[in-house]
Parts: structure tokens; sequence; C-alpha cells
């Protein structure tokens, strides 16, 4: 199943795509901004900026780094459950993206469906008068009989994440 989002509060460039295949989600979105693709790299890979559009998580925590990478920990948080994510995050200048890995989950409370795996990036594509930026992610789940639920709870939330970002690397450039 896909649905294809066109947010009313957006620029008109905005494009969101979620695709549920049973135990697996893709979710992409694509925006427009007037930067480099050096300066949208370096806003998409910095951890401080990181911090300012990962709003939808309770705390984002940088674990480790070194010469272009870093290792990042996402924390949810609600009266009922907790999750932890961490990630490997990788600058890939030369092909214009920042990808990204899960390398460890785990979480308390209720028994939500803890993902298996997760990856995706942000890639940066030269366009006229600036660049797009498309945001790709997927994530495998275990299946539980909460998947469903989890399911449209992660839609939801990537699409609350992409305003954030797109908001934030806005404010940053246009």
């Amino acid at each position: 199943m896909a649905a294809a989002l066109q947010p009313s509060s957006a620029a008109a460039e905005s494009a969101y795509e979620f695709i549920n295949d049973g135990t697996r989600y893709t979710f992409v979105f694509r925006f427009t901004v007037a930067a480099t693709p050096d300066e949208a790299l370096d806003l998409l890979y910095g951890f401080e900026h990181l911090k300012r559009f990962s709003r939808r998580a309770s705390d984002v925590a940088l674990l480790d780094e070194g010469d272009g990478w870093q290792t990042v920990r996402f924390t949810y948080s609600t009266w009922l459950w907790s999750m932890h994510t961490t990630f490997r995050r990788e600058l890939d200048r030369p092909n214009r993206r920042v990808v990204f890995h899960m390398i460890e989950a785990d979480r308390s409370g209720l028994p939500v469906p803890l993902p298996t795996a997760s990856s995706g990036e942000y890639r940066v594509e030269p366009v006229p008068d600036g660049v797009r930026v498309v945001y790709r992610q997927s994530a495998d789940n275990r299946d539980s009989f909460m998947l469903g639920a989890w399911i449209a709870l992660a839609r939801s939330e990537a699409v609350l994440f992409s305003r954030d970002l797109e908001a934030y690397v806005r404010s940053q450039f246009d």
C-alpha cells in the first residue's frame, strides 16, 4: 500500500511517500532549497543541526564520532513505553549524501514492535537555484499484535519529522 501526501503548509515542491509492505515500511520525502550541495550536506550531517530537526525524539545524543562518521542514539519516550535506537551516520560527500543504519534498538514498557533493521539517507541533488533534498528511510519491524497501530504511528511521526526537517533547513537557507 502506498500513500502520497501533500502537506498544506509546505512549499509546492514538497512531497511525501509512505510505502507499507507487511512488517517493512519506507518513507521518502523531497523538497528544494536555495543552498549549495556542500552547504546542505554540512547542515544535514552536523550533529548540532540534527538535534534541532529531530524534535520528535525525546533526546538525541552523540555517542561517538570520527572523521566523517557519528554514532547517535535517539530516545523516544511516552508514559507507556520508551525506545532507544542507535545509528551510525556517515558523510559521503562524493555521492552527496549522509547515510545511516541502525546498529542497536531496545525498549521498555509496552511491547511495541521493535525495529529489527533501519537504514536510509539524506541525498542532495543539484537543481537550478539550489538543491533538492531527498530523505529516505526504510525499517523492518517484528510482527506483533500491535504492528498495524505501530505502522500508523510510524507514518504520522515520519511526516511530522519531515515537516520539522524542511522547516529547519529552510530557516537556515531561504
